[in-house]
């Protein structure tokens, strides 16, 4: 548990997904404020589930928009964040109770994640690689060291915050980003997760679960939501 100067309480804590089986290492994860709820993510190596399957229990219109989608790998991602978040709105949506629930959706080479967030969309990004040109993207974004030395993790927290926003990544980045950042890239020192409150702005980031792959590192995620 974090308290901010302001004495407010933000936490965050496993939840249970027996509705996500029989898929292995989904795990879910609660963001809460002074003990509200405002966001859950679930996150899933891709390799767990066989997607065809899967397929099969998406609605019609959802199956129509698959058959459309020329790359497998594009078709894939698709239909197991669809599933996902299927599952766990059926399932009634916990940890929430209801309300005015929005979704949230990534995927990278490893990983997925879907998000719920209590009134207001997430911004959420799950990334397993550094963008190509870390140097300039560094530069453009103006990264301080301690950040750069983690580059996936400080690149899903810009997606996520341009997702939230409504912005593109190429935006010159805000002052409010630039605050998240030195917060961030402390923790990041530490790694795990980390739940904590910037701006008024509801922060959770960390490691994924995720498969084997030569190429990949671990993956990293990042969720923001307004408090």
């Amino acid at each position: 548990m974090t308290v901010s100067r302001t004495g407010i309480r933000i936490d965050s804590a496993e939840f249970p997904t027996p509705w996500a089986r029989p898929w292995p290492g989904v795990q879910g994860r609660a963001l809460a404020v002074d003990g509200r709820i405002v966001a859950a993510v679930v996150l899933a190596p891709r390799d767990g589930a066989a997607v065809a399957p899967l397929l099969d229990e998406l609605d019609e219109h959802q199956q129509l928009r698959t058959n459309t989608m020329k790359r497998q790998q594009r078709r894939d991602e698709y239909v197991l964040t669809r599933w996902l978040l299927k599952r766990w709105r059926e399932a009634g949506a916990g940890p929430f109770s209801g309300g005015d629930i929005r979704p949230a959706i990534s995927h990278s080479r490893t990983a997925v994640a879907v998000a719920l967030g209590d009134g207001a969309t997430p911004g959420l990004d799950i990334e397993c690689r550094a963008p190509r040109d870390v140097g300039a993207v560094a530069e453009h974004l103006g990264w301080p060291a301690n950040v750069s030395a983690f580059p996936v993790c400080a690149w899903t927290a810009w997606e996520a915050w341009c997702k939230w926003r409504r912005g593109s990544v190429l935006d010159p980045p805000s002052p409010g980003y630039r605050r998240a950042l030195a917060v961030l890239g402390r923790a990041w020192e530490n790694g795990g997760i980390v739940a904590t409150l910037i701006d008024g702005r509801a922060w959770l980031t960390g490691p994924a679960p995720t498969r084997a792959d030569p190429v990949a590192t671990q993956p990293w995620f990042s969720l923001v939501v307004k408090a």
